[in-house]
């Protein structure tokens, strides 16, 4: 029996980004002043790299922890960055932003040559890599020496499906891998060596900005604990910063952009009528044009993995069919794309 699916809702997505997400030191550079309240929620696989990539958050669980995320200033070059655990200073720059060194309640390293996190502009594509090296102490008692190297990648472009439907256009995602060793021993110790007393750490972090807000709005964070190249523990967390509490910060600069963005996606008018049938088998798209347009469809699956793609251009008129063949997609939920001349609905389906 058929399916009938009526597809009322716009979701505001594109498969080819209309203005290329760049991170920028007026956009996305932390503010003093500014606290962030981020939610954890499950972890989870940061899926395909390139361009065009759809990221289907919208199953994700919360796990009820919320963290609040603090920037102050400390002088015109340098920002306080808190969180429950730690407290973060960064050289802030017009065109990098650097960390200058980290603090607990018990160590405190300071980076000699610092970790550059990120650098101005960043797009798709855009990559830095960049070795670091911190001292500090342990309980002020042990030296710390903590040294390694920083990869940071923007990998992936795409838009991300949030819970209830909503979708985020021009998502960029940045990969960054930090691999360093750690060590610890008494001021006093004259045998240290940098090669001895020495432990491992590997650290994965995915961050998903989206033009528009100038902080990430999903983010993972993997790290992996070496003792003498032997794998000790492993924690992986990841948090979701809602975009209407960034909203709520009051940034001038990044509502301007929202504000256009949403214009220009207004500006596109509705000229298709549609609805979708699925039998099992086959995906069939009927729809009317009040206007000339181009069609482009795409389906994938929630991790962005792209199945069929299709585009046509069509006169205005009534009684059009595009018919999809499902029969070789594995059992799992897949999401159907329309692209009509730059505005887009979208649609999840089931195969069984």
């Amino acid at each position: 029996m058929k399916q009938r699916l009526l597809l009322g809702a716009c979701l505001c997505f594109s498969l080819s980004i209309s203005a290329q997400t760049t991170i920028s030191h007026a956009t996305n550079s932390p503010r003093s002043g500014d606290v962030l309240v981020k939610q954890q929620i499950e972890y989870f696989s940061d899926g395909e790299e390139g361009s065009d990539a759809v990221w289907d958050f919208s199953d994700l669980r919360t796990t009820g922890e919320m963290f609040v995320q603090e920037y102050l200033c400390d002088s015109d070059s340098v920002l306080i960055g808190t969180d429950p655990e730690m407290m973060y200073r960064y050289g802030k720059g017009k065109d990098s932003l650097n960390l200058v060194s980290v603090e607990s309640p018990l160590k405190i390293i300071r980076y000699e040559t610092p970790q550059t996190l990120i650098t101005y502009p960043f797009l798709y594509g855009s990559n830095i890599c960049n070795p670091f090296y911190g001292i500090g102490a342990y309980c002020k008692q042990q030296t710390i020496r903590h040294k390694g190297t920083l990869l940071v990648e923007a990998n992936a472009q795409g838009s991300i499906i949030e819970a209830g439907g909503d979708t985020l256009r021009n998502a960029l995602r940045v990969h960054s891998l930090r691999i360093s060793s750690l060590s610890m021993h008494s001021p006093s110790d004259t045998l240290y060596s940098d090669s001895s007393y020495q432990k491992q750490e590997i650290e994965e972090r995915d961050q998903w900005f989206v033009r528009g807000y100038r902080y990430p709005i999903y983010e993972t964070v993997s790290t992996t604990y070496y003792d003498d190249m032997t794998q000790v523990s492993c924690i992986q967390n990841a948090y979701h910063y809602l975009p209407e509490d960034q909203v709520a910060l009051g940034d001038p600069v990044n509502e301007d952009i929202l504000t256009e963005d949403s214009l220009a996606q207004a500006a596109a008018m509705g000229i298709i009528h549609y609805t979708v049938e699925y039998d099992g088998n086959t995906l069939t798209l009927n729809y009317d044009l009040d206007a000339d347009a181009t069609i482009s469809t795409v389906i994938c699956n929630k991790m962005g993995m792209l199945f069929q793609r299709r585009s046509e251009r069509m006169a205005a008129g009534q009684n059009y069919q595009m018919q999809f063949n499902c029969s070789g997609l594995r059992p799992d939920d897949y999401i159907l794309y329309i692209n009509v001349n730059g505005k887009i609905y979208s649609e999840k389906f089931k195969v069984k």
